[in-house]
């Protein structure tokens, strides 16, 4: 119930992304891109990789893929992973975290 309710308010806000990181929310882009670009530590550097076009460079998209399982909790394949910063989106980060179910039970 609480899952649901969360997910019907996450839909009608008007926050649109998430650094899983630090649960950070944004409302547009440019402002999750520059968090990104501002962050020094390696698992902000490795999710810059992914807002570089993926499909051109591979190493990118390996080291994005890398930082970006760790920083969400899981192994959701590659395919599956929406491109740039749609793969930020709080509605695919809520569906796909790995520790969700734990996070919503201390709520």
């Amino acid at each position: 119930m609480k899952e649901e309710t969360l997910r019907i308010i996450i839909r009608n806000s008007p926050i649109h992304y998430i650094c899983p990181l630090y649960f950070e929310f944004f409302p547009r882009e440019d402002l999750l891109n520059r968090h990104i670009y501002e962050r020094s530590n390696n698992m902000h550097a490795g999710l810059r990789a992914g807002l570089r076009k993926r499909d051109s460079i591979q190493t990118d998209a390996e080291e994005f893929l890398i930082y970006y399982r760790q920083s969400v909790n899981i192994s959701v394949a590659a395919e599956n992973i929406p491109p740039a910063s749609d793969c930020f989106a709080v509605d695919f980060v809520v569906e796909h975290y790995h520790s969700f179910p734990r996070t919503m039970a201390s709520l």
